[in-house]
């Protein structure tokens, strides 16, 4: 999975979508986030009832309009081998924004 980074310090696991939001239609935007949402959650191998968060990115030298998915207090041991784990000096907010 591309994308997909692991914050050890907060124990966040964090998918960077994309360029998701592109339509005004609102029954579109939430097909989209109910869609990216059960594949998140296919990919990290984790129960449909896990909580998922999801924010747009307004300020970010890369990802700027981009919109990603995350999930809170994911222990080690669950993280897909696939992710990416940002090193103690980064955090998901940092690493979004730089």
């Amino acid at each position: 999975m591309k994308d997909l980074f692991y914050s050890p310090t907060e124990k966040k696991l964090f998918w960077i979508t994309g360029y998701t939001d592109n339509s005004y239609c609102v029954k579109s935007i939430v097909s989209t986030l109910q869609n990216n949402t059960k594949f998140f959650l296919k990919q990290a191998n984790l129960p449909e009832k896990t909580q998922v968060n999801t924010d747009y990115i307004t300020k970010s030298r890369r990802y700027k309009s981009m919109r990603y998915f995350w999930i809170n207090d994911l222990e080690p041991d669950k993280v897909p081998k696939e992710a990416f784990l940002l090193n103690e000096d980064w955090t998901m907010g940092s690493w979004i924004d730089n």
